[in-house]
């Protein structure tokens, strides 16, 4: 039971990566203007180490060590516990966390150290911080939404101005690098020490529920024929009754889809899943839109025909989950951290990725939803050099770390069988995002070009070629006022 709580308190203050924002929050000392720069600066006495299973020390052994005097270095967070272990150093990532943090301090003559704030009050109180121009911390990490109105504030420095803050190391997904930079701007990154697994989208199932004649999920998943009309079609089979009933009960009745998420992150993060970018490449070039927009309308449409099923539960995420427990649903679309809430549950489940959209999409995606947190650096930093040192070293080292705890733990303790957990890998190893997911809500313009659109294409089946034109002159606005 200890174990369980453990478990449960860790993914839900451990979740996180983020990402966001827009603007041009650029520190303005000594450090060289984004614009000029086409990536970050990098120590030329560090050798890139190639991706591959070293340990921290290995790692470590690959970066010069320097002497910081001691210094503390501050992360403020809203999530405790995810850049410093808890005092006892047990669970399932403390032992991991305080390992690198050790071989950290120690290379650099530094103390880690976590500044908590509830996510209300992230913004006033950075923004007072900024105003006085002085720094509150070297680094922060909060949920999306409000990363990406510190960037549109100006309250946090472009990734790509920070000295010696390498953005193309082996430790870092390249992809999620660039779809989250806007032409040469980068506020936020996904990265091992955030932790952002537990918020990736993913499908629980009862196989109580799921008609093993027409095939069980995993064999769908192994045999790559997991798709939307695949899930709905063991969907609607499992709530028969529901389908034939004029008015469904939601306290009693057996649906075939119930959803943690709200209806509008839903829609639009399953649009996403699919790994289409309706702004296609923004890296270090001007935000344009997709040209295949024929493969948008087909994911938008897949995606309107999977929740528009009478089999779906329309209700809020705490009645689906609770539905899902008793029992009651045959998929709950959820992010990966629900499943510790099924631990010990007397409900024999299975894990799923999101299912594939549309008849090319190459592989099983898992979108990084909203609630996930990342790492930003906030202005007015004393020695930007010095805090672009220490999170690039702090990202390699929880490279070899916390992916593989999480992973392995949840394996041994959480998962009922071997093809759930081979499932799990993949979640892991697939995650997505998208620029209008980044950005949307600290610009207010990308609310309609971004989600707005997706949106729009899904609930009132427009197609993007009229939604994209309608929306040209606000996307020539955003480039030249906000992305120069």
């Amino acid at each position: 039971m200890n174990l369980f709580k453990r478990t449960v308190s860790l993914f839900c203050a451990l979740l996180c990566a983020l990402l966001a924002a827009c603007s041009s929050g650029v520190y303005t000392g000594k450090v060289p203007d984004p614009e000029t720069v086409p990536k970050s600066q990098q120590p030329d006495e560090a050798t890139r180490v190639p991706f591959a299973d070293l340990t921290g020390e290995e790692i470590m052994s690959n970066f010069p060590a320097e002497d910081f005097g001691g210094y503390k270095f501050t992360v403020f967070t809203s999530t405790l516990n995810r850049f410093v272990p808890e005092e006892e150093a047990a669970g399932m990532l403390n032992p991991v966390i305080k390992e690198r943090n050790d071989l950290l301090e120690e290379r650099y003559n530094i103390k880690i150290a976590e500044v908590y704030c509830k996510e209300s009050d992230f913004l006033s109180k950075l923004n007072t911080s900024v105003s006085a121009g002085r720094q509150f911390a070297d680094a922060v990490s909060f949920s999306r939404n409000n990363i990406s109105a510190a960037a549109a504030s100006e309250l946090l420095m472009n990734l790509y101005s920070v000295p010696y803050l390498q953005t193309d190391m082996a430790y870092l997904d390249k992809e999620m690098v660039r779809k989250s930079t806007i032409k040469n701007e980068l506020y936020v990154l996904y990265e091992p020490s955030s932790l952002y697994y537990a918020d990736l989208m993913c499908v629980a199932y009862n196989r109580k529920l799921v008609n093993e004649e027409n095939g069980t999920v995993y064999s769908l998943v192994k045999e790559g024929k997991w798709d939307s009309a695949a899930m709905l079609a063991l969907a609607e089979e499992a709530a028969s009754e529901v389908m034939n009933k004029r008015s469904p009960d939601i306290a009693r009745d057996t649906f075939g889809i119930v959803s943690l998420f709200d209806r509008s992150e839903l829609l639009h993060e399953s649009f996403v899943s699919s790994g289409y970018a309706l702004f296609g490449d923004t890296f270090h070039k001007e935000i344009e839109y997709n040209s295949d927009l024929a493969t948008a309308d087909v994911i938008a449409a897949n995606t309107a025909r999977l929740f528009g099923s009478k089999c779906v539960m329309n209700s809020d995420p705490d009645t689906a989950a609770k539905a899902f427990r008793e029992g009651r649903a045959a998929f709950a679309v959820c992010r990966l951290g629900f499943i510790t809430a099924l631990e010990g549950a007397s409900l024999d489940w299975g894990l799923a990725p999101f299912p594939m959209l549309y008849g090319g999409q190459d592989g099983y995606h898992s979108c990084i939803s909203d609630a996930a947190c990342g790492l930003s650096v906030p202005e007015c930093q004393k020695d930007p050099s010095r805090t672009g040192k220490i999170m690039t070293l702090l990202i390699a080292s929880s490279y070899a770390g916390p992916q593989d705890a999480l992973l392995k733990n949840l394996m041994t303790f959480t998962l009922l069988d071997n093809a759930s957990a081979l499932v799990m890998r993949r979640v892991f190893e697939s995650p997505v995002t998208d620029i209008s997911l980044l950005y949307y809500e600290g610009e207010g313009r990308f609310s309609g070009l971004g989600r707005g659109t997706v949106l729009d294409a899904i609930n009132a089946g427009k197609s993007f070629e009229e939604l994209v034109n309608a929306n040209i002159i606000a996307l020539r606005e955003l480039n030249a006022l906000d992305f120069r």
